[in-house]
């Protein structure tokens, strides 16, 4: 450390130009980072349920949808001029960038028998519509179990238009702008031109789009709120323009650091990474606040400028360290995640952690030699009182607090997995306010998809052993709690049935030959005008049809479990060659999460055990390493406790909630042990040591948990639910670490350190 001093001190203006530099030759990789709206980003290549989706995909065509979903006055829906707008409407959407096609009740066709052929009708009839008995029409919509719940709502004044579209997905997220932007400029013309109609936009396209609006809110509604509110704490608490300046210089030089590394790393930003520079912003303030409270109080006493930065670096270099190092091996366990753009997050906020660190350790005291600040006082509560306190009430605290703890602990339990994907988005974004308007209206706005092959191969889908299966699945599927409406061949099929017998209700079930099945399907797609297609229901040669369950409301960790029932129901009853995975974005959504904590627990393990480790060598006690692991493991398990007990909701966010909040808790520990032992060192008893403590550390650790919990706590109001609940999560653990270092702590230590002679001098990390 002292030569290391000596080299700053001989040449701090060169030193704080090679910091610059690596600073803006980092940035010349920001142009390289991009953002993606697409979902898809959220799962690996090798995530099953992403290659059933993309399987489905190949199989049925591509998926990405957006729907238009049109509300009318009750029982003004069939009128001859609605009708007339939605058949422009239809043809409109059809005619949207990367359109492929659109339905809607009126490019819905129902079969008709003509002698001993089928002949396609449009469900609305085509030309003028004045004259017919559009009440009939109304019934026959609201009877036809193909569109019901799906293209028009059970009250018959809710319908919509489905678009269907091929991105190039070169550029996604431009082209999804696109889209939605053509979609949003189509519905307000419509609504211009129809008044009494009111339209609402879901659908996979739209949900990409709001996950973009989501960050766009969060950068220019949060993120400068965080940051006034970090510059306001520091402001009053460093009290000056110069250490507020290069604090915020260095956390700013050490962001960009990382976003530009992150660019020149290939990394794709998303609505979940986008969290990283609040993250990294709020993170690297506490190695600055931490040397510059040191560096000020030794100013105060008459020491020189260069003598003060010197004993501010040989005071916290070693705790500053071993807080970056305990955070980094935090956010690199992130790489156990399932989840790229976690893996994203973690990666990014260590680098950025990395570079605050060598940046508070050389481009800031460079600074403070440069500039050469005269010492103040630091505005923060007077502690010396609080110590006392402490000190005399250490029984009932350390029982105290370890009963507390305990009992919050016996509540992570009541934890659950419930992210529903519909609700990652703030009522204040129209996305979700469409979505629970469509919902409660017209169709379930979530869904689970089966590819369900044919045991037969090509043309398989025809036999009637096949068919009767499918039947028995869907009926299951109908009693299910949650499902809605199941669409599947089937339905088609029966009503083919029904119509070469007369349109006779009693023949409304399945043929009963291959032959027969074979030569229905192809009378009516022969008879489809062009365009149009069962590409949706079964594939090209036959082999697979596509089942759709419509869902109402549910969490992704029912779907999931519908998604359980369902495959145990396929091996009890299928023969091998018909099971189908079960996917769609709930279900994806659904397995990822779990999969995530799952993975995490093991990461959170490792992480434990090798901070566990750090903290024993650090020490070399193994008393001390041995106490420090309550506060340390204590406020994020009573933060989960907490939780259970006031949210109970467990998603995708929370998996990472104990690493990224690690390094933090560790931060205020570390710094109180080092200057606990610090004053045994030089002879102090332990209540003298604990009040040297309180008095060389507490501000400093007041100031970075209020820095701390200012950042996160704007994370807590994003429109972005899984940004929200880890910011909420991570500010009440950061919380319960100031609590747990203040009070819990320094009663274990009172209570184990009993012995009134002084350490090793080896034994503390602060020299």
């Amino acid at each position: 450390m002292t030569r290391y001093l000596s080299w700053l001190q001989r040449a701090p203006w060169l030193w704080a130009l090679i910091c610059l530099a690596i600073t803006f030759g980092s940035m010349t990789g920001l142009g390289g980072l991009s953002f993606s709206t697409d979902y898809q980003e959220y799962f690996s290549d090798e995530n099953p349920e992403l290659q059933a989706q993309r399987e489905l995909d190949r199989q049925f065509g591509s998926r990405d949808t957006l729907v238009l979903a049109v509300a009318a006055p009750a029982g003004q829906l069939f009128t001859v001029d609605h009708l007339e707008a939605m058949r422009g409407l239809t043809e409109a959407v059809k005619n949207l960038p990367y359109a492929t096609g659109a339905a809607s009740i009126t490019t819905f066709y129902t079969p008709r028998a003509d002698e001993d052929f089928i002949r396609s009708e449009p469900l609305i009839p085509e030309g003028d519509l004045a004259g017919l008995d559009l009440a009939a029409l109304q019934a026959e919509a609201l009877g036809e179990p193909r569109i019901l719940h799906g293209l028009i709502g059970a009250s018959g004044d809710v319908t919509g238009v489905v678009g269907y579209f091929d991105l190039p997905h070169r550029e996604p997220g431009q082209e999804i702008g696109e889209v939605n932007a053509a979609t949003r400029a189509l519905a307000a013309q419509f609504e211009a031109d129809n008044p009494a109609l009111k339209t609402y936009m879901i659908g996979s396209l739209p949900f990409n789009q709001a996950m973009a609006d989501a960050a766009v809110y969060d950068q220019f509604h949060l993120f400068p709120v965080a940051f006034g509110a970090m510059v306001l704490l520091l402001w009053l608490s460093l009290r000056g323009p110069n250490p507020t300046f290069i604090t915020m210089a260095v956390v700013g030089m050490a962001t960009l650091t990382a976003l530009g590394l992150g660019g020149h790393l290939g990394m794709r930003l998303t609505t979940a990474s986008m969290a990283a520079p609040l993250i990294i912003l709020t993170l690297s303030i506490s190695d600055c606040v931490h040397v510059l409270t040191t560096y000020f109080k030794t100013r105060q006493q008459g020491v020189d400028a260069v003598a003060a930065v010197q004993n501010a670096l040989r005071v916290n270099a070693l705790g500053v360290f071993l807080t970056t190092l305990t955070t980094v091996i935090g956010f690199l366990s992130f790489n156990t995640n399932d989840s790229p753009p976690f893996r994203d997050l973690g990666n990014l906020v260590a680098i950025g952690v990395v570079a605050a660190w060598v940046y508070a350790m050389v481009f800031l005291p460079c600074w403070l030699m440069i500039t050469r600040p005269a010492g103040r006082m630091l505005r923060t509560l007077d502690l010396s009182r609080f110590a006392e306190w402490v000190i005399r009430h250490q029984r009932p605290l350390r029982w105290g607090g370890m009963a507390v703890v305990i009992a919050l602990v016996s509540a992570v339990p009541l934890n659950h997995f419930g992210d529903d994907y519909v609700k990652f988005f703030g009522k204040e974004l129209q996305f979700r306010q469409d979505t629970e308007f469509v919902s409660q209206h017209l169709m379930g706005v979530q869904y689970l998809e089966y590819g369900v092959p044919a045991p037969a191969g090509p043309g398989g889908v025809n036999e009637p052993d096949y068919l009767q299966q499918l039947e028995a699945f869907s009926e299951w599927l109908r009693a299910q709690p949650g499902v809605r409406k199941v669409s599947n061949l089937n339905d088609l099929m029966k009503r083919l049935n029904q119509v070469m017998h007369g349109d006779d209700p009693s023949w409304y079930r399945l043929p009963e030959s291959r032959e027969l099945a074979a030569q229905y399907l192809l009378l009516f797609e022969i008879s489809l005008p062009a365009g149009e297609d069962i590409a949706s229901l079964v594939n090209l040669d036959k082999s697979m049809t596509r089942l759709t369950l419509g869902l109402n409301n549910m969490t992704n960790d029912e779907i999931r479990a519908l998604d359980l029932r369902a495959q145990q129901w396929m091996d009890d009853h299928w023969p091998p060659g018909m099971h189908a995975v079960g996917t769609g974005v709930p279900v994806l959504f659904a397995r990822i999460a779990r999969r995530n904590f799952e993975s995490m627990v093991t990461g959170n393990l490792l992480t434990f055990a090798l901070v566990s480790a750090i903290f024993i060598l650090a020490f070399r006690s193994w008393r001390v390493g041995g106490i420090s692991l309550i506060p340390n493991f204590a406020p994020m398990l009573a933060g989960f406790g907490l939780w259970g007990l006031l949210v109970g909701q467990v998603g995708m966010s929370l998996s990472v909630v104990v690493s990224l909040t690690l390094g933090i808790v560790v931060d205020d520990t570390i710094h109180f042990l080092a200057r606990y032992n610090q004053g045994r060192q030089q002879g102090m008893t332990p209540p003298d040591a604990v009040r040297h403590a309180y008095r060389d550390v507490g501000a400093a650790l007041w100031i970075t948990t209020l820095a701390l919990t200012a950042g996160f706590g704007c994370l807590s109001m994003s429109s972005f639910l899984l940004t929200a609940h880890l910011g909420m999560l991570a500010t009440i653990v950061i919380v319960m670490a100031l609590v747990a270092d203040f009070l819990l702590l320094p009663a274990l230590l009172l209570w184990f350190d009993r012995d009134t002679s002084p350490p090793r001098s080896s034994s503390s990390p602060a020299h």
